[in-house]
């Protein structure tokens, strides 16, 4: 995870989608990284786990995290909406 993150060189404000984000795994990492002036979009397919991530969005912190139900043919992301991107 963190080769990850460094390789995404994420600064503190940035927005990031975590796209699959799952359990939020790295929901998480890349939360630190962007810090509490930052977002993460957490998308998934799955309504369990964008629930799941809705549950511990504060625990998920310290970065505004927004989990977001997508179908699996769209991530619903408008360009130019985040600064990274991971999938």
């Amino acid at each position: 995870p963190e080769v990850i993150v460094a390789a995404l060189a994420l600064n503190p404000g940035m927005s990031v989608a975590d796209i699959g984000a799952g359990t939020g795994y790295m929901v998480s990492r890349l939360s630190k990284a962007v810090g509490e002036d930052g977002m993460v979009i957490a998308i998934d397919t799955s309504s369990e786990m964008v629930k799941y991530l809705s549950d511990r969005a504060v625990e998920l912190g310290p970065a505004k995290i927004h989990p977001k139900h997508v179908g699996y043919d769209d991530p619903e992301l408008q360009p130019d909406s985040v600064d990274r991107v991971l999938t």
